[in-house]
C-alpha cells in the first residue's frame, strides 16, 4: 500500500511537471505569434508607405508635366501674340507719340485680367564686334567698342553681342557716346558730344534735323562728322521686350520677355523690315546678353 502511494505520488508529481512544461510551450508559441504578427504589420506598413510615396511621386511628376506643358504653350502663345502685334504696329501710319523711346500696349482681358507689354530701346549698347554694314563703318564701331572695354565699361548696358552695329542716339549711355566719337577720331571732344546729346534728350525725341548740331560738338572735320552720323541710329532696331499678365486680383500671373531684332515702325508702310524675336522666355531666366548671329 505504501509503495503504491509512493508510485501514485510520483506519478502526480510527474503530471504536474508535464503540465508546467506544456504551459511554457504554449506561452512561447503565443509570444512567437505576437512577434510574427508585429513583423507582418511592420512590413505591411512599410509597403503601404512605399506605395503612397510612389503614388505621390507619380502625382508630382504628372503635375510637373502639366505645368511644363501649360508654361510652354503660354510662352509660345504670348510670344506669337507679341510678334503679331509688332508686325501690325509697324504697318500703321506714323502718328503715335514715341518721345519716351518706349513702345507697347495694355490690354484688358476677360475676367478682369490685364496684359501689359513694353518694347524698350536696347540699341544704346555698343556691339562688341561689328562686321561690314552698308550704312556704317565697322572699323569705327570696333574701335569704339575696344575703347569702352579698355576703360572698363563691359556691362550689358555698354556692350552687346547682337543686333546692328549702329548705336541708338536715343538710349546710348554717356560712355558709349564719348567712345563712339573717339572711335571716329581720337582727338574728338567726346564728352562734349555726349553732354549735348543727353541735354537734347531731355527736351524730347531727337530727330534727323538735330543730328548735325549735335555731332558738331565733337569739333571734328566735315568728313568725320558724316562718319559719326553713319554710326548712329535714329530708328531702334534692337529691343528688350517685357510682358506681364495679372489676374483679377491684380497679382502677377505671368512675367515673360525677350530680345528682338528689327524696326517696329517704318515711314514707308510698303517697306518690309526684317523682324525676329531672337530669345523669349521667363524674365527671371532672360540673359543679360544674347549670343551673336
Amino acid at each position: 500500500m505504501a509503495a503504491r502511494a509512493r508510485e501514485v505520488a510520483a506519478g502526480g508529481a510527474g503530471g504536474a511537471g508535464g503540465g508546467r512544461a506544456g504551459r511554457r510551450v504554449r506561452r512561447a508559441r503565443r509570444g512567437f505569434a505576437l512577434v510574427l504578427v508585429a513583423m507582418v504589420a511592420l512590413i505591411a506598413g512599410f509597403v503601404v508607405v512605399l506605395l503612397l510615396e510612389r503614388a505621390d511621386t507619380l502625382k508630382r511628376a504628372q503635375k510637373r508635366e502639366i505645368d511644363a506643358y501649360t508654361a510652354h504653350h503660354t510662352q509660345a502663345g504670348l510670344k506669337e501674340f507679341v510678334d503679331w502685334w509688332a508686325g501690325a504696329f509697324r504697318r500703321r501710319d506714323a502718328g503715335v507719340d514715341e518721345s519716351s523711346g518706349t513702345v507697347g500696349f495694355d490690354m484688358q482681358l476677360s475676367g478682369n485680367q490685364r496684359l501689359k507689354v513694353r518694347f524698350y530701346d536696347a540699341q544704346g549698347a555698343m556691339r562688341l564686334r561689328t562686321v561690314g554694314e552698308e550704312r556704317s563703318h565697322p572699323y569705327i564701331l570696333n574701335r569704339a567698342a575696344a575703347d569702352l572695354v579698355a576703360r572698363g565699361f563691359t556691362g550689358p548696358e555698354y556692350i552687346r553681342e547682337r543686333g546692328p552695329g549702329r548705336v541708338s542716339i536715343h538710349s546710348a549711355p554717356r560712355e558709349v557716346l564719348s567712345s563712339l566719337a573717339r572711335g571716329v577720331s581720337p582727338d574728338a571732344a567726346g564728352e562734349a558730344f555726349a553732354s549735348a546729346v543727353i541735354a537734347k534728350r531731355r527736351e524730347g525725341r531727337i530727330k534727323l534735323g538735330d543730328l548735325r548740331a549735335l555731332t558738331s560738338e565733337t569739333r571734328m572735320q566735315e568728313v568725320d562728322l558724316h562718319r559719326l552720323e553713319a554710326c548712329l541710329s535714329l530708328d531702334c532696331e534692337f529691343w528688350r521686350i517685357e510682358a506681364e499678365a495679372t489676374d483679377a486680383l491684380g497679382d502677377v500671373a505671368v512675367r515673360q520677355g525677350g530680345w528682338a531684332v528689327g524696326k517696329i515702325r517704318s515711314e514707308n508702310s510698303a517697306l518690309v523690315q526684317p523682324w525676329a524675336i531672337v530669345w523669349w522666355g521667363p524674365l527671371e531666366e532672360m540673359p543679360a546678353r544674347v549670343e551673336r548671329e
